[in-house]
C-alpha cells in the first residue's frame, strides 16, 4: 500500500490589543552588530524574520566611496573591501533600523507525507518520507559575539577574498566595524526539505523451516532512521530550526522558533532485529 498526505498552513496575526506595540523577538550575540531578528505583529506570520536587505559585497575602495545618498554622503564610511553592502530600503538617505523589513517565516506553507508498505513472498519493505516547503531558517551559527569560536566550514572556505569576490560570505573578521553580522537576508535561508524518515526491510523465514526448531514465525529485519535529507539549507539540519531552542511551553522560548544557533542535526540510527513467535 502507498499512502500520501498533504497539508496547507497559512498563519497571520489578526489582532493585538490597541495598547500593545508589535513584539520584538530574539537578539543574537552582543555588541554593535547584535539586533532583533524576528517580530510578531498584525498582518504578518507569527515571529517572521525581520532585518536588512543586502546588495552583495564591496569589491574595492572606490565602490565604498561611490555608495552615497542624494546629498553626497557616504552610506557606509566604515566599510572596507569585502564588507556587506546594505540597502537604504526606505530611501531616506541613511541605513538604520527603519530599513529593516520582512525576510521570511519559520513555519512551512505546505507539508507532505508518504508512507510505503510493500511485500513480496517472504520479503517486506516499508518507508516513510516527509517534506515541507515555504519556510525559512535564520542561520545563527554565524552571528555576532562569537569571536573566534567555531563557525560553519563554508564561512571560511567560501568567504570574500580579493581573489574570490563572488564568495557566499563576506570577509572573515572579528573586527566588524561595518556591522556585517547585523540581522539581514544573508542569514535567512530556504529551509524546505525532503527527508527519508524511516526505511525497513525484512525477511520472514518459511514456516516449513522454522517449525523444525519449534518456531511459528521468524522474521529478520534491518531499519534506518533519518538516513537522507535533501535541502538547500547550509546549516546542520533545516528541521532543527523549526522548534524552540528550549523545549517547553514558555512564550518567551517560542520567540526562537526558526532560529538555528548550531543545534546538532537529527541523528541517523540503524537497527537490526529478530521477531520470533513461538
Amino acid at each position: 500500500s502507498i499512502d500520501a498526505s498533504v497539508s496547507y498552513l497559512k498563519n497571520k496575526v489578526l489582532d493585538m490589543p490597541d495598547n500593545v506595540i508589535p513584539y520584538e523577538g530574539v537578539s543574537l550575540g552582543s555588541g554593535a552588530s547584535a539586533g532583533i531578528v524576528n517580530k510578531f505583529e498584525v498582518g504578518e506570520p507569527v515571529w517572521y524574520f525581520w532585518g536588512y536587505k543586502t546588495n552583495g559585497y564591496f569589491k574595492n575602495s572606490q565602490e565604498i566611496l561611490d555608495y552615497k545618498n542624494a546629498n553626497g554622503v557616504q552610506y557606509q564610511p566604515n566599510a572596507i573591501p569585502g564588507d556587506v553592502k546594505f540597502v537604504d530600503l526606505n530611501g531616506d538617505g541613511t541605513i538604520d533600523a527603519s530599513d529593516k523589513t520582512y525576510l521570511g517565516k519559520p513555519l512551512p506553507t505546505m507539508s507532505y507525507g508518504l508512507t510505503i508498505n510493500l511485500s513480496y513472498k517472504i520479503v517486506d519493505f516499508s518507508a516513510v518520507l516527509n517534506a515541507v516547503t515555504g519556510n525559512s531558517v535564520y542561520n545563527a551559527t554565524i552571528r555576532p559575539g562569537q569571536g573566534t569560536n567555531n563557525r560553519l566550514e563554508n564561512y571560511y572556505t567560501d568567504s570574500w577574498l580579493p581573489e574570490n569576490t563572488d564568495a557566499s560570505w563576506f570577509r572573515p573578521t572579528i573586527n566588524d566595524n561595518n556591522r556585517n553580522f547585523r540581522e539581514s537576508d544573508l542569514f535567512v535561508e530556504d529551509a524546505s526539505y525532503l527527508k527519508l524518515r524511516n526505511v525497513q526491510i525484512g525477511v520472514t523465514i518459511p514456516s516449513k523451516l522454522t517449525r523444525i526448531i519449534r518456531i511459528d514465525r521468524l522474521r529478520l529485519y534491518a531499519s534506518g532512521s533519518n538516513l537522507l535529507t535533501f535541502t538547500k539549507y547550509t546549516g546542520g539540519d533545516p528541521e532543527i530550526g523549526r522548534t524552540p531552542g528550549i523545549q517547553n511551553n514558555s512564550s518567551e522560548q517560542w520567540k526562537s522558533i526558526g532560529i538555528d544557533r548550531g543545534f546538532y542535526p537529527t541523528a541517523k540510527t540503524y537497527t537490526f532485529g529478530i521477531n520470533v513467535t513461538f
